[in-house]
């Protein structure tokens, strides 16, 4: 959650040490506040006592806090007392190796961005098939509403031509454009429910790959 800097509390704490303060400040300005400071339901700080200066620092108005339910002064020194003793700091060979990482992944070589853009050119492809595959069962499954509408068209014909209002003629004219009807929202139909049997099995092999 977010909290007012302002409403935050600091009473007589361990730590009194603010150096080293604007290191941690550039680091919030780029990446913001990683690990949110611990109050308690008062508001009252009980750790992230640098994190908090530096935030003043940068001008912000409120801070990613956690509120934890503290019940007595002896349970707040030990949290504060927790918090700093089990933040351990890279080793030198831990921050070399890191920064090597980092700067193979900013810098990679022939054969990696090969391989992404291979990568990538594959995600795109995969990508537009399945919106067209999506587009081509949408399509198939309004147009297989042809074989109820050429359904409608033959009772509605009959019923007209029942009633005098539509020469025989026309009346097999209706019927052979409800047959035809029929006949390609039926294909339609089939299109889309072959189309959806492709789509659970390529996701049934997603899944079990």
């Amino acid at each position: 959650m977010l909290v007012r800097i302002e409403d935050i509390k600091i009473k007589k704490r361990i730590r009194k040490d603010k150096t080293d303060i604007e290191p941690l400040a550039d680091s919030m300005r780029v990446y913001g506040l990683l690990n949110p400071i611990v109050l308690d339901s008062d508001y009252t700080l009980i750790a992230g006592f640098r994190r908090l200066q530096a935030a003043k620092e940068l001008g912000w108005i409120t801070v990613p806090a956690t509120i934890a339910d503290v019940k007595d002064k002896i349970e707040r020194m030990e949290i504060e007392l927790e918090e700093n003793i089990q933040r351990a700091d890279f080793t030198q060979e831990d921050l070399l190796a890191g920064y090597e990482a980092l700067h193979r992944l900013k810098n990679p070589g022939f054969v990696r961005r090969l391989a992404e853009k291979i990568k990538s050119f594959f995600i795109r492809l995969f990508g537009v098939n399945e919106e067209r595959r999506a587009e081509k069962r949408k399509k198939n499954i309004l147009l297989s509403l042809f074989a109820p509408g050429g359904l409608i068209l033959a009772v509605v014909s009959g019923l007209l031509h029942k009633g005098g209002y539509i020469s025989p003629i026309l009346l097999s004219a209706l019927n052979l454009a409800a047959l035809v009807f029929v006949i390609c929202g039926i294909i339609f139909f089939i299109r889309f429910r072959a189309g959806r049997k492709k789509k659970s099995a390529a996701e049934k092999r997603k899944a079990d790959f």
